[in-house]
Parts: C-alpha cells; sequence; structure tokens
C-alpha cells in the first residue's frame, strides 16, 4: 500500500521544526514576527503539495534547498520545486515575487489560483 501522508494528517494539523533553538527563544521569534519586525518569507527556498512530503524530506536530508520547505497540504500535487522553478512553471506575475527570489502573499495567492483550477 503506497504511502499517503496527506491521509495521515488532518488539515488544522501544522508541524513546524526549528534546529537549534530554546523553546524560549522560539516564543521570542514568533513574537518578533506577529509584530512585524522579522519577514519569515525571506527563509522560504522551496514549495511542494503534500505528495511530495517524501521527496521534501530528502531535500531537507541533503540541504538542497538553501532555506526552508513549505508544504501545501490542499495542493497534493504541486511538485516540489525551488522558488525561482515554480516562478518559471507557474508564469508568475514579475511582482509577484519579492527582489531577490523571496516569497510574498500575491505569489502564493497567484500558485493558490494556478493550482487550484488545474485540480479541478
Amino acid at each position: 500500500m503506497p504511502h499517503r501522508p496527506h491521509k495521515l494528517i488532518s488539515p488544522y494539523f501544522q508541524i513546524t521544526g526549528v534546529t537549534g533553538l530554546k523553546m524560549q527563544n522560539l516564543v521570542h521569534l514568533l513574537d518578533l514576527v506577529k509584530e512585524g519586525k522579522i519577514d519569515l518569507n525571506s527563509s522560504i527556498a522551496a514549495l511542494g503539495g503534500m505528495n511530495s512530503v517524501p521527496e521534501a524530506i530528502k531535500a531537507v536530508e541533503s540541504r538542497k534547498y538553501p532555506g526552508k520547505i513549505v508544504i501545501y497540504p490542499h495542493l497534493e500535487d504541486l511538485p516540489l520545486l525551488s522558488l525561482s522553478e515554480h516562478a518559471k512553471r507557474s508564469r508568475l506575475p514579475d511582482q509577484a515575487l519579492a527582489e531577490g527570489l523571496i516569497w510574498t502573499s500575491l505569489a502564493e495567492e497567484s500558485i493558490f489560483n494556478l493550482e487550484l483550477v488545474h485540480q479541478n
């Protein structure tokens, strides 16, 4: 039977991983994000859908991407690609990614709209 991670994880479940942070530092970091003092979008390097989780785990282990990988559970078949690869694949508007290939809400909205149309 093939492993289907999206069948095991609730749509309301979020996994957040950190390396080397103590809980008090993580809480402080989250406070800075809430206050708008830190934008974590600049740490996103790749995206994928739920079916790409096994590949994403291998990519983390091999350090394939120089940043975080975001998995969108509701975009099951979104391939695991770097931001620049997604920009080309999805023909994102020029202003969708901030300067330096930084993930934005416009890029996310564009990917959602494109992928959800393909799923239906």
